[in-house]
């Protein structure tokens, strides 16, 4: 059985979290990880930024899905339109380059790490930790998050 590489973004306005699993059979492994960078105030200049940031990520690991992670309605509206954008962005960068979509909401991704829907990030990265063997004490919660987002894709 061939390879399947799993990207899982975890879309921000100032900060985007990545995370590259590779799947063979039932092995798991984890490739890479981080974040990028949108530094200063948002605009709608740093679409095209993030997309060719996104677009450069799918183009070095070739994922065979792209998964994300859904947006939900918190105490700010705006957040909520500018958050879509970019994942509007990123669901572009993902057709462009003929790759599969997912998304997940929160809760979904929080109880398959976990086994529950509300676990704390400290919990989830506590779980990925142990799974992968790796110490993400040091890493950005958003590349945290989006091993998560790709590990749920992983388990479905």
């Amino acid at each position: 059985m061939e390879n399947e590489n799993i990207l899982g973004i975890d879309p921000g306005t100032r900060i985007i979290g990545y995370g590259v699993l590779s799947k063979c059979k039932s092995k798991i492994s984890v490739v890479n990880y981080g974040i990028i960078n949108i530094p200063g105030t948002f605009s709608f200049n740093k679409y095209s930024s993030i997309y060719n940031e996104v677009n450069n990520i799918i183009i070095e690991y070739r994922p065979n899905y792209i998964v994300i992670e859904s947006q939900f309605l918190g105490v700010n509206a705006q957040s909520l339109i500018k958050l879509s954008r970019v994942q509007g962005i990123i669901i572009l960068a993902a057709i462009n380059n003929n790759i599969n979509i997912k998304e997940y909401s929160p809760t979904d991704i929080k109880k398959s790490i976990t086994g529950i829907g509300n676990a704390s990030k400290a919990m989830v990265a506590q779980v990925l930790q142990s799974i992968f063997k790796i110490r993400l004490k040091d890493v950005k919660n958003d590349a945290t998050d989006a091993l998560a987002i790709a590990y749920t894709q992983c388990l479905k």
